[in-house]
């Protein structure tokens, strides 16, 4: 018998779970339950196809997380990976997102500049401006917006009192800092990776930290053709110390952004407020992170992660698992010729589970109809 592993930590008897419960220890445990397990899966390998990253989130699903549930915590997730991979050095591990591969990896990849920042006074060091931030090409936005009700000059300003670098961005809870970036076409072009990113620091901090969006680096994308994209978000956990986080995405085929609408965000809060400073978005030349036959059995960390998908079919969107669809498929098509991949079929009013495991599609069947075939699978 073989087996596909996932370890978690917490499996909720409801969903959703609105009991606050921790779902996961800190990365420096989880790290040290990691090496202990290391020291036992190579014995198991001949009975091991895959290990799932797990670990995070109710079912080890990645999402709803205690310590994960914004992008500064990227580190802890790769650190995570890689302890993982190095675990289990002759077998995949596969991720729950098929977009938490490309953010990962992407750090990681010979990218080339297009252009390094786009965003104007991305530093905060221009001050002698007339809008209400005091800050060129710099504006502010209350929310829930209401019409002719506008942000004032103490709602969001600068402060050297608080920086990394001179002046930063203060946000009070419920406002954001924002500003509309015109690309061109070679910017804005087909292909291109865009990468969104910044600091912040959570002054006062509620009881509640606000969700994802919420507290943020937000970005509304608009397209020269077809619906914009909106709520991109690089997301801080809210610690009380200066966070990083960034955001990559890919220009969708077909299409050529026109415009970003960047938004340091702090709403939904019930006190406090947001220090934003070195932020940017940062345009690079297309790259592929997909596994091709040049890299797919070099035994790299990049060519042993695979991808797992708990709600095939479920929805549109497999329950949350894409957020930019079309990309993300089109990314798993040619990623996972190289990779593995478990597909689980739920069906929630007959209670039947389908698994479907696929391994280096290139040399078992051909992609196209992959997905119509598992849909006729889940009819039967």
């Amino acid at each position: 018998m073989k087996c596909i592993i996932r370890f978690a930590y917490y499996k909720p008897a409801d969903w959703p779970d609105y009991s606050g419960s921790i779902t996961e220890p800190p990365t420096e445990r989880i790290l040290n339950h990691i090496s202990s397990l290391a020291t036992m899966l190579p014995l198991w390998t001949h009975a091991i196809v895959a290990v799932q990253s797990g670990l995070i989130g109710p079912w080890g699903e990645g999402h709803a997380s205690t310590h994960f549930r914004c992008s500064a915590a990227e580190d802890g997730k790769r650190q995570i990976i890689e302890a993982l991979l190095d675990a289990v050095p002759d077998r995949d591990v596969q991720l729950r997102y098929p977009n938490l591969k490309r953010e990962l990896f992407y750090s990681e990849s010979p990218l080339t500049v297009v252009e390094d920042n786009i965003v104007s006074n991305a530093e905060f060091e221009i001050t002698d401006s007339g809008y209400l931030t005091g800050a060129e090409s710099w504006s502010s936005n209350k929310f829930p917006w209401v019409s002719g009700d506008n942000p004032t000059a103490s709602d969001v300003l600068l402060t050297s009192t608080d920086s990394i670098s001179g002046y930063s961005m203060k946000v009070l809870a419920g406002f954001s800092a924002s500003q509309v970036i015109s690309l061109t076409a070679e910017q804005g072009a087909e292909g291109n990776i865009v990468k969104l990113f910044g600091n912040s620091k959570l002054i006062d901090a509620p009881e509640a930290i606000p969700g994802e969006t919420d507290y943020s680096i937000y970005a509304d994308i608009t397209f020269t053709e077809g619906d914009p994209l909106y709520g991109e978000v690089a997301s801080f956990c809210g610690s009380g110390e200066w966070e990083y986080a960034d955001k990559y995405l890919k220009v969708p085929s077909g299409k050529t952004i026109q415009s970003i609408s960047v938004h340091l965000m702090y709403r939904n809060a019930a006190q406090g407020h947001a220090l934003f400073d070195n932020v940017g978005i940062t345009i690079y030349n297309p790259y592929s992170l997909a596994v091709s036959n040049t890299n797919a059995f070099d035994g790299s960390d990049i060519s042993r992660t695979g991808h797992h998908n708990d709600c095939f079919l479920a929805s549109d969107t497999d329950l949350g698992t894409y957020t930019n669809i079309d990309d993300e498929k089109t990314y798993l098509e040619s990623d996972t010729k190289y990779t593995s991949m478990v597909s689980r079929i739920f069906s929630f009013s007959a209670g039947n589970v389908i698994i479907i495991f696929t391994y280096k599609l290139a040399f078992i069947a051909p992609l196209i109809g992959w997905r119509d075939l598992c849909s006729q699978s889940n009819a039967q």
